[in-house]
């Protein structure tokens, strides 16, 4: 079966049943096994929208690519029994909206515990439901539904980036947005100044396309450290991109800016992240947390970057 490395419309969803499974039997995701137990499990998120989230998670929080600009997240009773350990059986889903007021639900996002399903990732089955339930494709035509993109893209690709149990959102300690976050951020704002100078990536001088959550044209920048080995970028590198709604450079939306530190978080690269306005505040999610620190919509998707740097230009890629 061909397995694209990205997807025209990305969704997860989970499995059904405690089932011995043999993934050679379909192949790696979208076969009749995996599109009859996603089609199935519809039926257990009855009634989802009312399960509790994730501590510290709860209401409408920022999202990222694929999954829309913002989300909510629920979990079924296993999962919000333990949710460090999210036991076998342990569902969670994810509404995601375009907009905040969450009324336009676009895609259902699940990933449910299946023993035995897929051990190297963590036995998650993983699948994607249009709003009415419909198991949704690829773009070439193969239900998003079982152990989607386990060569390192999609659903397994991006959530590789969270840790051994492939879940970003466990957890009550904030990831982000703490008060060493807020200091850091402050001094990079300070040392950016003269970044619309900077020169871009090779190859990707100018205006760009770009893609949601960074706007349908972006421009990037590298300071000295960076561009001096934009393939390594090592420690000290910080890299921008300023964030457009349409090609006119006027019309700047937002700054996005990582910077490697040294110790700052050896599992991710050791990236710091952070989303200013134009004018240098710092942009926060709709709970109210300053987008600074490790971020996890950042991570989420810039987790599939090839290289297992968190960087998609330095390698030719075209993710945000």
């Amino acid at each position: 079966m061909k397995r694209p490395p990205l997807f025209a419309l990305v969704l997860l969803t989970g499995c059904v049943g405690e089932l011995s499974y043999d993934p050679g039997l379909d192949g790696t995701y979208g076969g009749v096994f995996d599109l009859a137990q996603a089609e199935s499990l519809w039926a257990e998120l009855a009634g989802h929208e009312a399960w509790p989230a994730f501590v510290g998670k709860e209401g409408v929080v920022m999202g990222a690519s694929p999954h829309g600009d913002y989300q909510t997240l629920h979990l079924n009773d296993v999962a919000a029994a333990d949710v460090d350990t999210l036991a076998f059986g342990s569902i969670v889903v994810k509404r995601n909206f375009a907009t905040p007021d969450a009324t336009d639900v676009q895609s259902i996002t699940v990933m449910k515990r299946v023993r035995n399903f897929n051990p190297d990732q963590f036995d998650w089955f993983w699948a994607a439901y249009a709003p009415d339930g419909t198991v949704a494709l690829d773009e070439d035509g193969v239900a998003l539904a079982g152990a989607v993109g386990k060569e390192g893209g999609g659903c397994i690709g991006c959530h590789a980036g969270a840790g051994e149990d492939f879940v970003f959102s466990n957890g009550a300690t904030p990831t982000f947005g703490t008060d060493r976050d807020l200091e850091i951020a402050g001094t990079l704002w300070a040392s950016i100044a003269s970044h619309a100078d900077w020169p871009a990536f090779a190859g990707r001088e100018g205006m760009q396309a770009g893609s949601s959550p960074h706007g349908a044209f972006n421009s990037f920048h590298l300071n000295d450290v960076a561009r001096a080995d934009e393939a390594a970028l090592p420690v000290g590198s910080i890299v921008v991109k300023r964030n457009h709604a349409t090609e006119d450079p006027t019309s700047l939306a937002a700054i996005t800016v990582v910077q490697r530190i040294e110790g700052f978080a050896p599992d991710r690269g050791d990236w710091f992240w952070a989303k200013f306005t134009p004018a240098g505040a710092l942009d926060t999610d709709p709970s109210g947390a300053a987008l600074a620190g490790r971020v996890d919509g950042c991570l989420g998707c810039h987790g599939s970057a090839p290289g297992d740097d968190f960087v998609f230009m330095n390698a030719g890629g075209t993710g945000p």
